[in-house]
């Protein structure tokens, strides 16, 4: 006979709003806090209702179990339907809903493993997204209207309802750097995000380093974002020749490696033995952290993109994927 079963229910909230696409709402995920198995639900779309009345504040629906919660008076906001652009704009999501069935006997301490290990799982959940999307390339968006400020103009319609009868003058987006890969999440970075801060294995040091990088370029540190990424691809290089040369069964790996030392060496040495790197990667990767390295020179955005990006492939190509 099976046991009674309790719902546990956790509110996730976000200090930043996560920008996604919006046929990640309404899903749910499979996690595990602390060695308890449950679910990551996310909020859902609004149902088409026309022209909104203010539509950069239309806010998403709750999460099902979550339809009628409130925060004392006021309902809870899961997040905005359009965050930045109306009609074609991604959502942002502010909150999600977390919940564990667990028996009705353990609840306290499940509950409390799971309250322990929370913040642990946010880490490498954040970990994982910033790795597996280009969410940190989110750019600042300036929102432009020609709606005249300080005027509400409407009518009561034959409903009793407020009904706002002009046609809405077009929102416009200025975005300093368009060039840039959309950042909006997918199903699969929230997926694959969920899996890696589930799974309790840590970051291999070259993701490290590479994570450091992508997080540089969304603080605008652009010399810093060249830098961490160059040891990034140094130390995949490294220990993909390594582990080449261990399987040859090369005598001499160890002088190999000192004359081919430090990230040009190493990229040369990958060219001779047929491991991949990209074409351009001296001229995207190697000159410009010798600029920022020995110079003092300042890069551009795009420079440190292009910079990562190359590390990216051969991240991509010679390590094992985290998830």
């Amino acid at each position: 006979m099976t046991g009674a079963i309790t719902r546990l229910y956790g509110i996730v909230k976000f200090e930043e709003p996560l920008l996604c696409h919006k046929d990640l709402l309404g899903n749910t995920f499979p996690v595990c806090v602390g060695g308890v198995d449950g679910q990551l639900e996310l909020p859902i779309g609004p149902i088409e209702s026309g022209r909104p009345a203010d539509p950069l504040r239309e806010f998403l629906l709750p999460p099902g179990d979550a339809k009628a919660w409130k925060q004392g008076e006021a309902p809870i906001r899961w997040g905005l339907r359009y965050a930045n652009q109306y009609p074609n704009g991604h959502p942002e999501i502010w909150r999600m809903l977390l919940w564990f069935d667990v028996p009705t006997e353990n609840v306290s301490s499940l509950s409390t493993r799971v309250h322990r290990n929370f913040e642990q799982w946010r880490t490498r959940f954040f970990e994982g997204l910033d790795m597996l999307s280009t969410r940190w390339l989110v750019d600042s968006y300036v929102v432009q209207s020609s709606e005249p400020e300080g005027l509400d103009l409407f009518i009561w319609n034959q409903s009793g309802k407020v009904e706002r009868p002009f046609t809405r003058a077009p929102v416009t987006i200025i975005s300093p750097n368009s060039s840039n890969p959309d950042p909006a999440l997918l199903q699969s970075h929230f997926l694959d995000a969920c899996r890696f801060a589930s799974n309790g294995l840590d970051l291999p040091e070259p993701y490290r380093f590479q994570l450091v990088a992508h997080r540089a370029i969304g603080e605008k540190d652009f010399r810093k974002a060249i830098v961490e990424t160059a040891v990034a691809s140094e130390i995949a290089l490294t220990q993909t020749i390594e582990a080449r040369l261990l399987h040859d069964n090369v005598s001499y790996a160890e002088k190999i490696l000192k004359k081919f030392s430090m990230l040009s060496g190493r990229i040369d040495l990958a060219l001779a033995m047929g491991i991949h790197v990209p074409t351009d990667v001296k001229q995207h990767l190697v000159e410009p952290r010798n600029r920022v390295a020995h110079r003092g020179y300042a890069p551009s955005e795009e420079e440190a993109v292009k910079a990562v990006q190359a590390t990216g492939s051969i991240l991509r190509v010679n390590l094992p994927p985290i998830v």
